[in-house]
């Protein structure tokens, strides 16, 4: 496996574990050694990857949001991309509202509003309006 394969299956299994452990309990509650034990990587691999959890939080929400908008994107009409970002908004409710409680509100606003405005632009771009 190339080492670039291998670094984004470590920060996915990372980020997925802090996926995870938010369902359970608050963001500042979360440790690194809980992460790694949780992945089987050592806390120097961690740290390779990640400066700390917040890095992984903001590289989990950066990596999310790209792909969802991608995915809104190619829905068949602007309709349906509006209510896919819906849906998923509501499905993600519990993540997104920890994250802010977590003191990441401008840095979650900021990353929504830079994705919504290019989906937008995508959607004006596909459907000519």
């Amino acid at each position: 496996m190339k080492h670039n394969e291998q670094s984004q299956q470590t920060k996915q299994a990372l980020s997925e574990a802090l996926k995870a452990m938010m369902k359970k309990k608050p963001l500042n509650k979360i440790t690194v050694r809980e992460l790694v034990e949780d992945c089987g990587v050592n806390r120097k691999t961690f740290y390779y990857h990640f400066e700390d959890i917040p890095d992984l939080l903001l590289w989990m929400m950066k990596r999310n949001l790209k792909r969802n908008m991608q995915e809104a994107s190619m829905q068949s009409t602007p309709e349906e991309s509006l209510k896919y970002l819906i849906t998923l908004s509501l499905s993600s409710r519990l993540f997104v509202e920890k994250a802010m409680h977590a003191g990441y509100r401008e840095e979650l606003e900021r990353l929504v509003t830079q994705s919504f405005n290019s989906l937008i632009e995508r959607i004006l771009r596909r459907w000519h309006f």
